[in-house]
């Protein structure tokens, strides 16, 4: 990996830094331009490199394809209207797959369990390589698939990256807060309740006011027609 390079380890911290443990989440492939180059080069030169055994991945132009002839072009700047701080940015390989983009792309799964407000941020504190750069996405020919409107300003390598960037911020967060009760429930109730395991349920000491809860675990007691319920709330 060269220092001019976007593509390298970046690491964020969220509130839960303190009482949380580190997770570590690296790419088995190598998606850095330079990096990329440089073993190109060097099949010239010599018979072996230390990237021989590795997996490259290259974003291709998704316009190439209209042509089979033009099949297989890799994207360069051409879906950017700027790039900053990035040496030879015109010619760069994989300048939508860097760490940051990429963060955006993947926020709606991290904010589970790992933010407590929707004004919250993931703070940016360090990491290896150019992480300088930034970018802007040219969003005029329509946003690319799964990716928030965000992603269409201008994102640099080392700035926080906000909750509020998700795909769908649909207005809540998930808290790994479980809750446990048992609740009596017919044999019927709790056939239906198994066959949608994945659905949410209410929950509620009243008959009001429901609370959407997911299950973690459920344990049926046929003789008694009483479950035990251990959930999460929304």
């Amino acid at each position: 990996m060269s220092t001019d390079d976007p593509q390298s380890k970046k690491t964020y911290s969220t509130v839960f830094e303190t009482i949380g443990t580190e997770k570590t989440l690296y790419s088995k492939f190598i998606a850095a331009g330079l990096a990329i180059e440089m073993t190109r080069r060097s099949q010239v030169v010599s018979a072996e490199h230390r990237y021989d055994n590795d997996i490259f991945i290259i974003a291709i132009d998704p316009d190439s394809f209209s042509s089979p002839s033009n099949a297989f072009v890799p994207e360069r700047d051409e879906n950017f209207t700027s790039t900053s701080d990035l040496l030879n940015a015109d010619t760069r390989y994989n300048l939508n797959i860097t760490p940051a983009r990429n963060f955006v792309r993947w926020v709606n799964y991290f904010n589970g369990a790992l933010l407590k407000y929707l004004t919250s941020s993931y703070t940016f504190s360090g990491g290896e390589g150019n992480i300088d750069m930034s970018s802007t996405y040219d969003c005029s020919n329509g946003l690319k698939k799964d990716c928030p409107s965000t992603f269409c300003d201008e994102l640099a390598e080392n700035q926080d990256i906000q909750v509020s960037d998700a795909v769908d911020t649909v207005g809540y967060l998930f808290t790994p807060e479980l809750y446990e009760f048992e609740h009596p429930l017919s044999w019927s109730e709790y056939k239906t309740i198994r066959d949608n395991r994945h659905k949410a349920i209410g929950v509620s000491t009243t008959d009001s006011n429901h609370e959407t809860c997911f299950i973690k675990r459920l344990e049926y007691d046929i003789n008694k027609s009483t479950a035990k319920f251990t959930v999460w709330k929304r």
